[in-house]
């Protein structure tokens, strides 16, 4: 925004300096030659960058409205799933609110898809979920691995240890549900095919008698008699 405000300023500049050496109307303040500014309707208010556009766009606006419910639905699910994240984010729309937005977009990026699975399958949501915490406890041992001395990083690592092969583990559980989900889904459509071949087999058993229904119902629509 500030480079758009900057770049905006400079060819307002550039506009005035052109009206004056050619002594044209823009150089006497004319609105239409010099842009017009942000009442005159020409450059300055064409030139406000995508925010500024996106603002007066309907389009825009619903989206901003589909993006700040998601928003809404993601701190409920987290007030719920991890209360201090919540907290955290709540401190930051009070405190912060110019950095909200960036902090909300990749909390849903690192969320979003446990949030979704509470819904469609809780059992591996709460693998995500878990996943969630030892990846947050990965991180956090990598850092203190990084800065503690020799005597203590040994413990650490060992630590480290453990919670990859955890983390393994939920991997592992992750496939399996995914597979037994994949399961049910082809028994499913195994009897979606068995119900599609018993139709087949029945109407091409009623071939002879569709046929003449249709026959009967062509000729009625042309033979048909007018008596009004």
């Amino acid at each position: 925004m500030i480079r758009e405000h900057m770049h905006q300023r400079s060819r307002e500049a550039e506009e005035r300096d052109r009206g004056v050496r050619g002594g044209g109307t823009a150089g006497r303040g004319d609105p239409k030659e010099m842009g017009g500014g942000m009442m005159g309707g020409g450059y300055g208010s064409r030139r406000r960058g995508p925010e500024a556009e996106r603002e007066e766009s309907p389009r825009g606006g619903r989206s901003r409205s589909r993006m700040s419910d998601t928003y809404d639905k993601l701190l409920e699910w987290l007030e719920e799933n991890f209360p201090e994240k919540a907290e955290n984010l709540r401190k930051i729309q009070e405190e912060h609110p110019e950095h909200y937005h960036k902090v909300m977009h990749h909390s849903l990026r690192k969320y979003r898809r446990a949030m979704e699975a509470s819904e469609e399958n809780p059992a591996l949501a709460e693998v995500l979920k878990k996943d969630i915490k030892l990846r947050d406890g990965r991180r956090e041992l990598l850092g203190k691995i990084q800065e503690t001395d020799e005597e203590e990083k040994q413990q650490l690592i060992e630590e480290l240890r453990e919670l990859i092969s955890n983390r393994f583990d939920l991997i592992i559980e992750r496939k399996r549900i995914a597979y037994e989900r994949l399961k049910t889904e082809l028994e499913d459509l195994k009897e979606k095919v068995k119900e599609g071949e018993r139709d087949i087999e029945k109407w091409v058993n009623m071939k002879d008698e569709k046929v003449e229904e249709r026959m009967q119902v062509l000729l009625g629509r042309v033979e048909k008699f007018d008596w009004d």
